[in-house]
């Protein structure tokens, strides 16, 4: 039994915490809202999962000093990325005993325009602690639904992540070890970016679904190498994987973000787009500013940023415009 502190009682917190108590290992629940954490202290978290119940004996708290008191040897980072910097900062100090951190947000620094491992790691590295990155295909409403679920474990020190991986696996969800830290987190930053794209274009044909679908891959794997990632990390769970699961379902918020951008017809204006947390929205920008910046070629994300943001391309030449791109670079 191992002791691990949840920072974060939104859905993917508690889906995670709940697998993690079904394991049976001891758990506290941080988070800033009272209505969940006192739900939590009652075994649900019904915001998220209605009146299902979280396994085991749930505690949770709104303190902070709680959870140094509980002094876990994991400390599982769950919550809105603009929050994680702030949320470690809060209990670092205090944190005198050697620690791993599990880092579970997807997506990119907006101060940094880098991957999150290098901004936690900067914040624990004067410590005695360590981080592992949970990335790959999983919804939380399935984990906490017992879905059968495969995800990797992005650590340079495969032990280290093996470990870990000890934590969360069991007969219906695996950890898989993967050493490429970089390419692991780039890739499931940019298939937020995909989904969005690939919501907007949902209504049109298979062949050219199929199409935007394979050049948005393509362009993904170019990021993860000029990032310096490995370019076999494409093939694996945090890769298309994760790129499939957030392309294809309505559950994936950056693909319902699409959808909703075709359906209401936002006539090329993002302050419209009213939910900025979702990730692709907020990463869009950061890769946008890499390309021009790197004269990368990407047409497609480039093309569709236009679209939104620059009022260069109408909605009705779009498919057009892109494919003069895709076929001439």
């Amino acid at each position: 039994m191992a002791k691990i502190a949840v920072l974060g009682s939104g859905a993917w917190g508690t889906a995670l915490g709940d697998l993690l108590l079904e394991n049976k290992n001891e758990v506290l629940f941080y988070g800033v809202d009272s209505s969940e954490i006192d739900d939590i202290n009652k075994g649900l978290n019904s915001r998220y999962f209605g009146d299902k119940k979280i396994h085991g004996n749930p505690k949770a708290t709104l303190n902070t000093k709680d959870v140094i008191a509980f002094k876990p040897t994991y400390i599982l980072i769950a919550v809105p990325a603009s929050f994680i910097v702030s949320t470690i900062s809060k209990i670092i100090n205090d944190i005198d005993w050697p620690c791993t951190f599990i880092n579970v947000a997807k997506g990119l620094d907006s101060k940094t325009n880098d991957v999150w491992s290098k901004s936690i790691n900067a914040i624990i590295s004067s410590k005695q602690c360590k981080l592992v990155t949970l990335m790959g295909p999983s919804f939380a409403v399935d984990v906490f639904a017992q879905v059968p679920t495969i995800v990797n474990l992005l650590q340079e020190d495969i032990e280290l992540a093996s470990e870990v991986a000890k934590l969360f696996n069991n007969y219906r969800f695996a950890c898989v070890p993967s050493t490429d830290v970089i390419g692991g987190q780039i890739t499931s930053a940019l298939k937020n970016v995909l989904a969005v794209i690939c919501g907007y274009v949902d209504n049109l044909s298979i062949n050219t679904k199929a199409a935007i679908f394979c050049e948005g891959i393509k362009e993904i794997y170019n990021f993860v190498k000029i990032y310096g990632g490995k370019a076999d990390t494409i093939v694996d769970f945090c890769g298309i994987g994760d790129i499939y699961l957030t392309c294809t379902d309505s559950k994936s918020r950056n693909f319902t973000l699409g959808l909703e951008l075709q359906e209401n017809d936002y006539d090329n204006t993002p302050s419209k787009l009213t939910n900025k947390t979702v990730e692709g929205y907020v990463t869009f920008p950061i890769i946008y500013d890499f390309i021009k910046k790197n004269n990368v070629k990407a047409p497609l994300f480039e093309e569709f940023y236009d679209l939104l943001y620059n009022n260069s391309v109408s909605k009705e030449n779009f498919i057009a415009e892109l494919f003069k791109k895709i076929c001439s670079k």
